[in-house]
């Protein structure tokens, strides 16, 4: 029986997935629909703004906190317990509003609330996948994962936009709120162990726990290759987004208002979505370091097309393109890390390996915002398309170094 068979006939992965599926779902809803409330709410671009900076903030505040209790065996309770929390604070805008007593602090606090939910389940996640499939089975478990998350978050924010402004944002809150308890109660059910006995036990104090972490990172030359990769990847995937409404008006002749340029970022994230379908065949079902060599190299190429193009029919082929190699890098580091790491380290290494890489996207938004400004969208999106240049070349040396040492050993 294939891999791709044995997963689909497996009743616990399918449980997993259907709680996954049905949060995640309920996520993307919320992602459009906290905006569109605070925006009705206060008619503040600032406050919008400032709402979606705190999306990634609990995780570069707490991440390697919860990535080392995850490790410590416990992650089925914490994703349960993540969920239920969620619901509670997505559940409390609703709540007030029907009261009469929502506030904009209270929206505020909700979705710093609920991201820093997101970073604990996130941590105990990381490890339980492979503990729950096996290793042999984590990369179409992840790319399973991811497949549907792409098919989400196309359709998501629409579905959420659309009860938000054809109902009311309570509507769709109280969705999204009742699918974590869905989820927590999907889990909760699932009777094969979320970690390896192996790696239960005694464990030093929580700062040794980071430390270890950190320097099992840093000594393996290709995981340490993979995440300054993905620091230089999301650098550049956040220029590209940042600009994306600027190059748009200005080198595709849109107007600001153009349902065109939503067109524009909804077919970019097809590219993801492919990716997920195609990786297991181009690595035989095993993550390879060298296919995010081969993103990143992809991702450079199209970088430079798309800052030379002017014609609108050429952008919805060359944004798909480009997310799709941006993904093929993204996808196959954290599916080698969960295939190669020890369970005891899944939550610290894979939280660190995100943090690094999400700390890339707004610094990239803002050098391609000043960038552009200063000499102009053409020549700030050649330049950011380097840094994946660079990255590209460090990474197949360390691979490269990497086999070398182990042909040496064996």
């Amino acid at each position: 029986m294939s891999s791709r068979a044995v997963l689909r006939s497996d009743a616990v992965f399918a449980r997993f997935f259907a709680a996954h599926a049905i949060s995640f779902t309920g996520t993307t809803i919320t992602t459009i629909v906290m905006p569109i409330a605070l925006y009705q709410r206060t008619g503040s671009a600032g406050w919008t703004a400032l709402l979606t900076a705190l999306q990634t903030v609990p995780y570069l505040l707490f991440g390697l906190l919860a990535g080392v209790v995850a490790d410590r065996g416990r992650r089925r309770a914490l994703m349960i317990g993540s969920d239920l929390i969620a619901a509670v604070v997505v559940g409390s805008v609703p709540l007030a509003d029907a009261f009469g007593i929502l506030t904009t602090g209270h929206l505020v606090v909700a979705a710093a609330g609920l991201a820093t939910c997101f970073v604990w389940f996130d941590a105990a996640n990381f490890g339980a996948l492979p503990a729950l499939v096996g290793r042999d089975l984590v990369v179409r478990a992840v790319l399973a994962l991811w497949t549907f998350d792409s098919v989400a978050l196309i359709g998501g924010p629409a579905v959420g936009a659309l009860l938000a402004t054809t109902f009311t944002p309570s509507i769709a809150l109280t969705i999204d709120a009742a699918s974590y308890v869905v989820s927590a109660l999907l889990i909760a059910g699932i009777s094969r162990p979320f970690a390896n006995n192996a790696t239960e036990g005694t464990h030093a104090s929580i700062r040794s726990d980071m430390v270890e972490g950190l320097r099992h990172l840093w000594d393996n030359r290709v995981l340490r290759a993979l995440t300054f990769s993905g620091f230089a990847n999301s650098v550049s995937f956040g220029a590209v987004l940042g600009l994306t409404v600027p190059f748009a008006v200005e080198r595709l002749g849109l107007t600001d208002h153009d349902a065109r340029i939503g067109l524009l970022t909804g077919v970019g994230a097809l590219g993801s979505l492919v990716v997920a379908l195609a990786l297991p065949r181009i690595g035989g079902g095993k993550a390879i370091p060298a296919n995010t060599s081969f993103g990143l190299v992809g991702s450079a190429l199209a970088m430079a097309a798309i800052a030379f193009t002017t014609n609108f029919a050429v952008a919805l082929v060359l944004w798909p393109l480009w997310d799709s190699f941006v993904h093929l890098a993204i996808l196959n580091g954290i599916a080698y890390r969960q295939q190669t790491l020890p369970d005891d380290m899944q939550g610290r290494v894979n939280v660190v390996a995100r943090m690094v890489s999400w700390g890339g996207q707004p610094f990239g938004a803002a050098l391609g915002g000043l960038g552009a400004t200063v000499v102009g969208l053409r020549p700030s999106l050649l330049v950011l398309a380097a840094p994946v240049a660079v990255a590209s070349v460090l990474s197949w040396r360390a691979l490269r170094s990497s086999e070398v040492a182990t042909n040496q050993r064996d």
